[in-house]
């Protein structure tokens, strides 16, 4: 079994080929490719995470046949994404969430959300947070990264590789000030200790 975190693929919806420079001519040829590029990779063994915006502006009638053009995973559960309107909810999903999700794949922890967070649960304890929303204009860290489409040449990301590229990444500042050794109390607003 594969797992697979995928997002954006935005079908049916002509003006992200401008908005994130996708490199089709129109929306046809968009559509094609993602599909095709979908049942490359997705085995009806596979699991799917999808982190929101499936379609944006698309036909319900357009929408369902996408959808029944897309190879079968055994699971795929949907993260909403601000795209996500009544026929992307009416699909098969397995389940959908509309917060973030937390899961476990290949003895890695995950905090699965639509948009990209400064801090996520499971931060301090190695959990990556996986998020789409950015269509590859926000830059990734070590344990936060882009999994949607526009960051994966137009295709589901397996978890192995996400895993890889999130290791690879510049570490995440979270700002902590360094341990100066000392009184561990709390500061009090004058800023002196109690």
């Amino acid at each position: 079994m594969t797992v697979f975190l995928t997002a954006d693929h935005h079908f049916g919806h002509p003006g992200i080929i401008r908005n994130a420079g996708r490199p089709f001519a129109c929306i046809d040829e968009m559509d094609e490719v993602l599909i095709a590029n979908w049942n490359a990779r997705i085995r009806p063994d596979s699991v799917v995470y999808y982190l929101g915006d499936f379609a944006h502006k698309c036909p319900p009638e357009r929408l369902q046949r996408i959808w029944r053009r897309l190879a079968r995973p055994k699971a795929i559960h949907l993260v909403l994404g601000n795209h996500d309107d009544a026929a992307t909810l009416a699909l098969s999903w397995t389940s959908i969430e509309r917060g973030i999700l937390r899961m476990s794949a290949n003895n890695r922890r995950f905090s699965l959300f639509h948009y990209g967070l400064r801090t996520w649960p499971g931060i301090r304890s190695g959990a990556i947070h996986a998020f789409g929303h950015s269509h590859n204009r926000m830059p990734g860290f070590r344990n936060t990264l882009d999994v949607g489409v526009d960051a994966w040449n137009f295709a589901p990301a397996a978890v192995e590789e996400v895993i890889q590229r999130a290791e690879s990444l510049p570490a995440f500042d979270l700002g902590e000030p360094e341990d100066e050794g000392g009184n561990d109390a709390p500061e009090t607003a004058e800023g002196s200790r109690p």
